[in-house]
């Protein structure tokens, strides 16, 4: 099947064995089972054209006729990954979260099924389900059901204290990864998410990897986490997960606040991260991710994920986007981009997508101001990455939402760089 109009009234819920996208140049191949994106050369994809004229089940997005121009630089004809953001509530506080915490606005389930359906139209891979924390929707194993059933790869991003019963709802379909947020051994992430959470998790993570799913844990940097990070590690090992995430906390929501003020890391706790990385890994075996590189310097980006890469910068805006509760699309889910405070998301937020239709919606992805800092790395990098050996050789560079936040410039010195004068 070649889509070479925007469908406005969507695609038949055949799931297709292969999804082919045109982009600028060349293009890519898609597997919806496994999430493994291949790049394409102009003859490869001419030859997939050509097939999926008269086969139903490979999918052929012809994006360079949906638009009567060319296409922009510096980012993908669709997104490979949208975040959506299905509910801003849930059923931890934890201090360091980038959220507020407040009862936001949320699409109800048809609202957001339609929402699915436009953004499979319009040759989107994959839907990360996340918030909040997405399984206090009691339609989730519904949302995914949707998104599976028109033949996109489906993730989840969870802090993994579920409800009774949900574990074997979801482990019932073919979510394609889980993120699973621990922020570090017992007494540790309880401080910091509340008492009880560890052992809830620990289940929830026993449970999936027992039963073969793709795990990845995320972690959220601290001082006192960092103390324990072998430890950690080791114990993550043992419990059978080979992926950790480590991450840099956010400056938004309660990460902002004096609550946090104690736990909250700088520029040497990066450093000392990256020292750590490489006996990190090579004593416990898990793969360990870290934005800022390690001081051994290794051009792996993200192994753990298939989709996307992160090698140059994180896929903000460029090949991936986030839609927030009340249905702000913005580039970074880190950022205040999905704020209902106007002013605040106004350098973030391409625009509102509800009631928008599948032509609209693409739309607002390629054509907006707001996108053209995160797609020109001249403008959402720091001058200083551009010189710095461990640029794109395990570091991404100075992250955009960090600096902006910092001091008001995209391209301003990032506060938690590991190296000074970055």
């Amino acid at each position: 099947m070649i889509v070479d109009a925007i469908p406005e009234t969507g695609l038949p819920m055949a799931p297709p064995r292969q999804r082919v996208r045109e982009e600028r140049v060349g293009g890519q191949a898609f597997d919806p089972g496994t999430g493994e994106v291949t790049s394409l050369t102009e003859d490869e994809l001419q030859a997939l054209r050509h097939a999926a004229a008269a086969d139903d089940t490979l999918r052929y997005f012809a994006t360079r006729s949906w638009t009567s121009g060319v296409l922009p630089e510096g980012c993908l004809s669709t997104p490979n990954r949208i975040y959506l953001e299905v509910t801003g509530r849930c059923n931890l506080s934890c201090v360091m979260c980038y959220r507020e915490g407040e009862d936001e606005e949320e699409f109800p389930t048809e609202e957001l099924t339609d929402l699915i359906g436009r953004l499979a139209a319009i040759g989107v891979h994959e839907i990360r389900f996340t918030g909040g924390e997405p399984t206090v929707r009691d339609d989730l194993p519904a949302l995914i059901d949707a998104a599976l059933g028109h033949g996109l790869y489906t993730s989840l991003g969870t802090n993994g204290v579920w409800r009774e019963g949900l574990a074997r709802e979801l482990l019932a379909r073919p979510i394609g990864r889980y993120l699973v947020s621990l922020d570090g051994p017992e007494e540790i992430n309880d401080a910091l998410r509340g008492a009880g959470a560890f052992a809830r998790t620990a289940a929830t993570l026993s449970r999936l990897v027992t039963a073969g799913r793709k795990v990845r844990v995320n972690t959220v940097i601290t001082p006192h986490v960092l103390d324990m990070l072998p430890d950690f590690a080791r114990q993550l090992a043992d419990r059978g997960v080979r992926h950790l995430s480590l991450i840099a906390p956010r400056p938004t929501g309660r990460g902002a606040t004096d609550a946090f003020n104690t736990d909250r890391p700088g520029a040497a706790e990066m450093a000392r991260v990256s020292r750590m990385l490489p006996d990190l890994q090579g004593q416990t075996g898990v793969q360990v991710e870290f934005q800022y590189g390690s001081d051994a310097g290794t051009a792996t980006g993200q192994s753990s994920d298939p989709v996307i890469r992160k090698v140059l910068c994180c896929p903000a805006g460029r090949e991936a986007a986030f839609i927030s509760p009340a249905g702000w699309l913005h580039a970074c889910g880190c950022s205040p981009g999905g704020s209902a405070d106007a002013a605040a998301r106004a350098p973030f937020a391409a625009g509102n997508v509800r009631g928008l239709s599948a032509r609209a919606l693409h739309a607002l992805w390629l054509g907006t101001d707001v996108w053209g800092v995160f797609r020109d790395l001249r403008r959402s990098k720091h001058a200083a990455c551009f010189t710095c050996a461990r640029y794109g050789n395990g570091c991404f560079g100075s992250c955009p939402v960090h600096a902006y936040l910092a001091s008001g410039d995209f391209a301003g010195p990032d506060p938690l760089c590991p190296l000074a004068g970055c």
